[in-house]
């Protein structure tokens, strides 16, 4: 059987950041390697400022309104970056007004599940949601890896106890 040798080609382009981050640093002027402590290597890779992700945008027009479960609230929600969104990690914002009067509704615990009814499995990564007042939650890390119809069912906590149901038709 042949064996196969590999090539410097060969190496993964995702690994050479990291080889020439914690490769030996410069030298000094008697030849000597500089010295440098391992917190240096993490810092060429994971800068805060510049790793940090842009904020989604949104668009103007929501994808879609429910109300909720037990009549209380409805949701108003967006998609990002797309609407209606592709297959991939999306991120959804709600907005939560009072069924009766339409005022935005804070204080809301909203735990996210997405779902997808026709193929019976849900997605290995759990949603984060953050509030930002004004009866807005945002969702981040919702992945919906395939195409079809997908609903994020929510579970409403604290000033309102409700669930809902946000259908998601995915492209």
């Amino acid at each position: 059987m042949k064996q196969r040798s590999l090539t410097p080609f060969a190496l993964p382009l995702f690994a050479l950041p990291l080889l020439a981050c914690c490769s030996p640093g410069p030298t000094s002027s008697s030849g000597d390697a500089a010295t440098a402590d391992d917190s240096d290597c993490g810092s060429a890779m994971s800068d805060g400022a510049s790793d940090a992700a842009p904020a989604p945008s949104f668009p103007n027009d929501p994808l879609t309104t429910v109300t909720s479960d037990g009549g209380k609230l409805r949701l108003t929600a967006w998609t990002s970056p797309a609407q209606p969104p592709s297959r991939g990690m999306i991120t959804v914002k709600l907005l939560a007004t009072d069924a009766s009067s339409n005022a935005p509704v804070d204080g809301l615990v909203l735990d996210i599940v997405p779902v997808m009814p026709s193929m019976g499995h849900g997605t290995p990564v759990e949603p984060t949601v953050m509030a930002e007042g004004g009866g807005v939650y945002v969702a981040s890390n919702v992945d919906l890896f395939m195409a079809g119809l997908w609903d994020l069912n929510v579970s409403i906590s604290g000033a309102v106890t409700d669930t809902a149901v946000v259908p998601i038709d995915v492209q």
